[in-house]
């Protein structure tokens, strides 16, 4: 079995051999932009363009970089919060992605090994640190090893509670731009709210440095900008279209969704602490979905207005 992995280790490194180039670098270039564009708090005027490529290879390699992103850096050990952070079964690619999900962590953990046996000045608090990672992704690998055995582990039907997130000035920003979009492409943001309500995580793309991260319907330009915040919530920070890929309005548009994520996240993690929150969770989400009927055409992204001023 050994041997076995070593092979799909080296076959793995051809393979990164063959996709690096210029869709890679420009990656490199996006991440460092939307990383200055995250921690600075005036506007730039920087490109944050990326090659949309539909080829299967690159979507399953955007795949791969957004679990990996979840699983940079784990805290726990506990095999279901280690779950959480894998594909469900029923997300494309899902044997595939398990085993390189696999690969990638034995690689890691090897990076780590060689790290330790090459550094002579670590002290014993850094090696006490590499110890635990080690540990942690050992573990990580024993429950990616039973998962591919038993993909029953987690449990069919996965339901994410969606929290859609206000802006700086308190309204919900994921209603607010429904009301931009025309109705025929309804249909289209359903499917990639679905894709994040079930796990599936459809055309899924990480490209901002920190965690936030999109699903994708490519073929009608809809986009959904989300972050994980626990272990099965996710913040819907906004919904998109992207006309072209060189569209300047939407570059601009998720760098601003993104300045102000950053700004009420603390904020919005401290309310998820509080009593009521669950309930007006629940309340706007489900204002969202009645917003996305398409049987009545004169429903649009404020009917949470509307539905509040009812209840009180």
């Amino acid at each position: 079995m050994e041997n076995e992995e070593q092979k799909l280790l080296k076959s793995l490194d051809d393979l990164r051999a063959r996709i690096k180039g210029t869709k890679e670098e420009i990656r490199s270039l996006e991440l460092l932009q939307l990383e200055q564009v995250i921690t600075t708090p005036r506007p730039i005027s920087t490109d944050f363009s990326i090659t949309e490529d539909s080829e299967d290879e690159n979507l399953f390699e955007d795949q791969v970089a957004y679990y990996l992103s979840n699983l940079e850096n784990i805290e726990t050990e506990s095999e279901e919060e280690l779950l959480y952070l894998l594909p469900t079964p029923d997300t494309k690619n899902f044997d595939n992605l398990l085993l390189r999900l696999k690969l990638e962590t034995i690689r890691k953990i090897k990076a780590i090994n060689d790290l330790v046996s090459e550094d002579d000045t670590l002290t014993l608090e850094d090696l006490t640190f590499v110890k635990e990672q080690i540990d942690i992704n050992k573990r990580l690998l024993t429950v990616i090893d039973k998962y591919m055995q038993e993909p029953e582990l987690i449990a069919e039907n996965t339901q994410n509670k969606l929290i859609l997130v206000p802006s700086t000035t308190g309204k919900i920003t994921p209603l607010e731009h429904l009301k931009n979009i025309p109705i025929d492409l309804y249909p289209s943001i359903t499917s990639l709210l679905e894709s994040i309500k079930n796990g599936t995580f459809k055309n899924v793309r990480h490209f901002f440095t920190g965690s936030i991260s999109e699903v994708r319907d490519l073929s009608r330009g809809t986009r959904i900008l989300f972050d994980r915040v626990g272990p099965d919530s996710y913040a819907v920070i906004g919904i998109l279209v992207k006309k072209t890929q060189q569209n300047s309005a939407y570059r601009e548009r998720t760098s601003n969704l993104a300045r102000n994520y950053q700004t009420v996240l603390p904020g919005l993690k401290t309310a998820m602490m509080e009593d009521g929150f669950e309930a007006e969770r629940t309340f706007q989400e489900k204002c969202l979905w009645e917003a996305l009927k398409t049987d009545d055409k004169e429903k649009r992204g404020n009917s949470y207005g509307k539905n509040r001023r009812k209840s009180k």
